[in-house]
């Protein structure tokens, strides 16, 4: 499973604090269900469902995650955890393991129908105004100045050569874009679908998010020499 199909498994397992009907207990899976039909609870919403995994057991899940787990086999349930791409990949894998290809094959697709139904119910998408720019980044790119003019005087006075001018000038730069990468995650929403995209492995990453939202970072010239 990949792209859209990844993003509607995330989608429908996510947990979202202060969801609807969080906090709620039913006594089986059918009456669940009945809740979330009638809109009593949120796909999303953390509740406490008896006979979710093992009959008479009360589990904490949520009714996303019931649901994906009636689309598994018998051998391969509970699945109570968040499924991106690397745990998709793991669940495809057990699969091939202890069942046949042509029930591999059955199961996989009844991934991607699930997939792209709840990619398609969670209308997820994005826009220039979901790239909130990181906050610190001016005063990140100031001080990144002041070590680069620190490095010019440097080497005006003869203290260093032309070459290690230039590299450490592209280490500077490269430092800047590390830091503001590492910036970025903790001012993107994390139920936002930016990140939800990236985090879940259905497309992108951290790397292209901090190129669109924070700063372009370097580039190589045709000859493959990094421009400082």
């Amino acid at each position: 499973p990949t792209l859209d199909m990844v993003l509607g498994c995330y989608y429908m397992t996510l947990v979202r604090p202060a969801a609807k009907g969080e906090g709620r207990y039913f006594s089986s899976i059918n009456e669940a269900k009945m809740a979330y039909d009638l809109g009593q609870i949120d796909l999303q919403a953390e509740v406490v469902v008896r006979g979710a995994h093992h009959p008479g057991e009360m589990l904490k899940t949520s009714m996303g995650r019931v649901l994906f787990n009636e689309a598994l086999p018998e051998e391969l349930r509970y699945r109570n955890q968040l499924m991106d791409r690397k745990e998709l990949r793991g669940l495809v894998a057990d699969c091939y393991r202890i069942m046949t290809n042509e029930e591999t094959a059955a199961f996989v697709d009844k991934i991607k129908n699930i997939g792209f139904h709840y990619a398609t119910r969670s209308g997820m998408t994005i826009a220039v105004d979901d790239l909130n720019v990181p906050v610190p980044k001016d005063e990140m790119l100031k001080d990144t100045e002041q070590k680069l003019a620190h490095v010019q005087r440097q080497f005006q006075r003869g203290f260093i050569t032309e070459d290690e001018r230039y590299q450490s000038v592209v280490q500077i730069w490269q430092a800047a874009s590390d830091d503001i990468a590492r910036e970025l995650p903790k001012h993107l929403d994390p139920y936002g679908s930016l990140y939800m995209m990236a985090n879940s492995g259905a497309k992108g990453n951290i790397a292209q998010i901090r190129q669109m939202a924070g700063m372009r970072g370097l580039m190589s010239d045709p000859s493959g020499r990094i421009i400082e």
